[in-house]
């Protein structure tokens, strides 16, 4: 249902009015999420407790209408002003949905640059992967990322390129 009109984005985001258009009731909840804001230091969201932290509040999000929804609409959470990994954050909320035992149908808006990286990197070893392969090497990517050891926001890549053709890494967290 929407109620409200808006314009902007992130600090411009103002209210606009009562939406005065047709109501529906669709069986839809909107559930609204806090990201942590990494804008001022961007290597912040690559440490292991705010992956955790992150994980933990999509997690709690995703589960709070148990036996009720079973699935999750959802894009780039927290990657706009407040400046997070697109790649990292894709992972994020799949474990906490895969966690929870939700479907996660996630809308990128044509972004070509993600979109393209999803199906050439992580498509194709998708169907391998379970939600402990994907967190301990989210972790590890995090770890080497923090030491400049792989390429910016290329989650996906390295996680292809890792796998040859199989999910079988080691965690190696200080």
């Amino acid at each position: 249902d929407k109620y409200t009109l808006h314009k902007g984005y992130a600090n411009t985001f103002k209210y606009n009015g009562i939406y005065k258009g047709p109501k529906q009731n669709n069986g839809n909840a909107l559930l609204c999420m806090d990201a942590l804001d990494f804008s001022k230091n961007i290597s912040l969201q690559y440490k292991k407790e705010k992956i955790n932290r992150e994980i933990n509040k999509a997690f709690v999000g995703f589960s709070c209408f148990p036996n009720t929804y079973d699935q999750i609409a959802t894009g780039h959470w927290g990657c706009g002003a407040f400046k997070g990994d697109k790649q990292v954050k894709f992972a994020i909320q799949l474990i906490a949905a895969s966690v929870a035992e939700r479907t996660l149908n996630y809308f990128c808006y044509k972004e070509k640059d993600f979109i393209n990286d999803y199906k050439t990197f992580f498509e194709p070893i998708s169907k391998d992967l379970t939600v402990s392969n994907l967190y301990f090497s989210l972790l590890e990517y995090c770890n080497k990322r923090t030491k400049n050891q792989v390429p910016k926001e290329k989650f996906f890549y390295y996680l292809f390129e890792q796998s040859n053709g199989e999910i079988n890494l080691t965690l190696d967290m200080e």
